[in-house]
């Protein structure tokens, strides 16, 4: 994407289990892998890790991309409890399939695509209003307006 901004469109790849889905919302952007046990505010959704680019950001409501989560086993519980909170992510986004995040996205039917043809780390910033949908194998990401016009 242009540094002034401008759309991006980029196709990925969904999980088995889950099927076709259409979700908009805001997107939340971070180029370092997400540690959800102890670092994401279970009660907030809050990212608390000082140096961590999304520091004080909330995952909640939000399109989160990222390129992978890391941690322990227990990630994809921490993960499941902000689902159940209603502070966890609308839809997420990983630029390889990633364990620490496929099992409760699969289990919740939490939105999740990964594999895109672009720099999906690149191509979106945060607080660009983005549209993720699944149609058969394939999974779109657009950004339909950005945040820095």
């Amino acid at each position: 994407m242009p540094a002034g901004g401008g759309p991006f469109r980029s196709l990925g790849r969904g999980l088995p289990s889950q099927g076709d889905f259409t979700v908009e919302g805001e997107a939340l952007v971070t180029d370092a892998p997400i540690t959800f046990l102890g670092y994401v505010n279970r009660l907030t959704g809050v990212i608390e890790e000082e140096g961590h680019p999304a520091n004080g950001q909330s995952l909640a409501g939000k399109v989160a991309i990222f390129p992978r989560g890391t941690g322990s086993s227990v990630a994809p519980y921490v993960l499941l409890e902000l689902h159940y909170r209603g502070v966890g992510p609308l839809a997420v986004v990983n630029s390889e399939i990633d364990q620490q995040t496929v099992p409760a996205c699969s289990l919740e039917g939490l939105p999740y695509a990964y594999g895109f043809d672009a720099d999906v780390l690149r191509g979106v910033r945060g607080g660009d209003h983005v549209r993720l949908a699944r149609r058969g194998e394939v999974v779109t990401l657009e950004v339909l307006e950005t945040a820095h016009g």
